[in-house]
């Protein structure tokens, strides 16, 4: 008995410390509210992102990411803040909005990517993306401020379950039999002897990536419209592009069904953006097919991630229209959809 209670004892004090190690104050949440209700400096420039916004190749001589070098080309005229992590989506950015609702300050201008990717079922549904716990930590912190910034899980493993869910998810792929997450899955995973096995492996990434054709009525789609129209509400202008995605390595891969499904895909997104009248001061910019192979980490690389000069060109892009939008902040540029 006594045994038997140490044992359990030890398993209980185990997952405090477990606990302890992963849980740590919402830093990006604390970012935000420094800047726009403790602070004092003045940040018009706030720039949202998913990995592309930080990740490097291994192969850059210039290591700084796509927010840092944001960041330096905008100094020292514009102080800017960007807040990123990897598979942030519009339905993260929607409840960041909801924030910068109650902030004694609010920046000018925002600075939003809409990766097309986060629409396909393989971000758009992975349950480790889904970012629960930094949403409910928003909604914690918005219900109690006084109580300060609430504490996130930093574990990022999925349970059982879910992953057999999410494996198990009918899907519709333009260009491709399968019907099932878990073909896309096995399929990726499979080791590949050779180079025609490599191409074919190759050709299932970028399908399962891109190739989902993305309705009108997608949840995520009506959150970034929502995001866009709290933005407007609160005054503030919305800089919105569509993130460069390799279109050279589909096309090489998958031919040119890959760059029209990409861009009816983003078609779709500009659309939704013309019916919403209620919009009228977003800035939009579609870079999605503008990057050449060469300036992602590598030639068929299946992820929107830049190389240095890729991401030194995305820089100068977002930079240069950003004085526009904060000098002429009430022109609609619907019409250029």
């Amino acid at each position: 008995m006594i045994a038997t209670l140490q044992r359990a004892k030890r398993w209980l004090l185990m997952l405090l410390l477990r606990k302890r190690t992963f849980e740590q104050p919402f830093h990006n949440l604390q970012q935000i509210l420094a800047a726009y209700d403790t602070g004092t400096e003045d940040i018009p420039v706030l720039c949202f992102g998913d990995s592309v916004m930080e990740r490097v190749s291994r192969m850059d001589t210039d290591t700084r990411t796509l927010g840092q070098m944001l960041s330096a080309a905008l100094e020292p005229n514009l102080g800017s803040l960007c807040i990123s992590h990897s598979a942030y989506n519009p339905k993260v950015y929607y409840h960041f909005a909801t924030v910068l609702e109650t902030t004694r300050r609010r920046p000018r201008i925002i600075v939003l990517p809409v990766n097309i990717r986060c629409f396909s079922p393989q971000w758009d549904l992975y349950p480790g993306w889904q970012f629960d716990d930094q949403i409910r930590a928003i909604q914690t912190y918005l219900a109690h401020p006084e109580r300060g910034v609430p504490s996130i899980s930093g574990s990022t493993s999925v349970p059982i379950k879910s992953k057999q869910r999410f494996l198990d998810t009918s899907v519709k792929y333009v260009g491709s039999d399968y019907t099932r997450i878990k073909e896309f899955v096995d399929q990726i995973a499979a080791q590949a002897d050779n180079d025609t096995a490599q191409t074919a492996r190759q050709k299932v990434i970028f399908t399962y990536h891109y190739m989902h054709p993305l309705d009108s009525e997608h949840p995520k789609l009506h959150l970034l419209l929502d995001t866009i129209r709290q933005y407007e509400r609160l005054g503030v202008r919305t800089l919105l592009y569509f993130t460069p995605v390799n279109v050279q390595a589909g096309e090489t891969l998958l031919g040119q069904m890959f760059s029209h499904t990409v861009q009816t895909n983003v078609d779709t997104v500009k659309q939704a953006l013309r019916s919403a009248t209620e919009i009228q001061r977003v800035v939009v910019r579609d870079w999605a097919a503008q990057f050449s192979a060469d300036e992602f980490f590598h030639a068929l690389e299946p992820t929107e991630h830049l190389n240095q000069n890729g991401r030194l060109r995305l820089t100068a892009l977002i930079a240069n229209e950003i004085p526009g939008c904060l000098n002429d902040p009430f022109a609609n540029e619907k019409a250029s959809l």
